[in-house]
């Protein structure tokens, strides 16, 4: 079954490219102007109904959601993942969840009223609440990797992938830097692992 994501540079999209390439499938991809309206065309709107990226076409389903998609990936193909019902599958989900449901909020609040929103939508006050609840979860990060080369260890999963595109998204906001020096050199070894430099293209 041919595996299709439609995907826009700089989205959630890179999340579910990047897995795609650690796991060494084949897919094809369609490139997206994030900005120029193809998500608004009748046609993409047919698969995604709010319009937006990433969505999956795979096993004859259309999914939404990077980490639904990352979720089924590695069960699909028995990767990346921790066994089921292990302390480290449940390690592996809470941090899978936490680089979406905690972390990527105050980022999405930071970038739609510093530069995405039209400058009359903006509220000014949302940005230094956001660079401060950043900063808390940065710290929550920094101090788990200060004796683990990855969130669960030694060993690279999936949960790198969510996590590696929240903490990029931190850095490119400025907010990420040297106070934060193990989530640094977190995303160093991530930005230097082959799949996700061929994700990034």
């Amino acid at each position: 079954m041919a595996i299709k994501l439609y995907h826009a540079p700089l989205t959630r999209s890179l999340r579910v490219r990047w897995l795609l390439e650690e796991l060494g499938v084949d897919y094809d991809l369609v490139h997206l102007d994030f900005m120029g309206g193809d998500l608004q065309k009748p046609d993409y709107l047919g698969k995604h109904p709010l319009g937006k990226v990433p969505t999956l076409e795979i096993d004859g389903a259309t999914i939404w959601e990077s980490g639904a998609m990352v979720e089924y990936l590695c069960e699909k193909y028995g990767k990346l993942a921790p066994q089921p019902s292990t302390p480290k599958r449940a390690e592996f989900l809470q941090w899978v969840h936490f680089s979406e449901a905690t972390a990527m909020p105050p980022l999405g609040a930071f970038f739609q009223n510093s530069f995405i929103k039209p400058e009359d939508q903006r509220i000014p006050a949302v940005v230094p609440e956001a660079k401060e609840a950043i900063g808390k979860w940065l710290k929550v990060l920094d101090d788990h990797l200060k004796t683990r080369k990855y969130l669960l260890g030694d060993e690279f999963t999936a949960a790198d992938v969510m996590m590696g595109y929240t903490v990029n998204g931190a850095k490119f906001a400025g907010i990420l830097d040297a106070r934060y020096p193990n989530v640094e050199a977190y995303l160093g070894r991530l930005a230097e692992r082959p799949a996700f430099q061929r994700a990034s293209q």
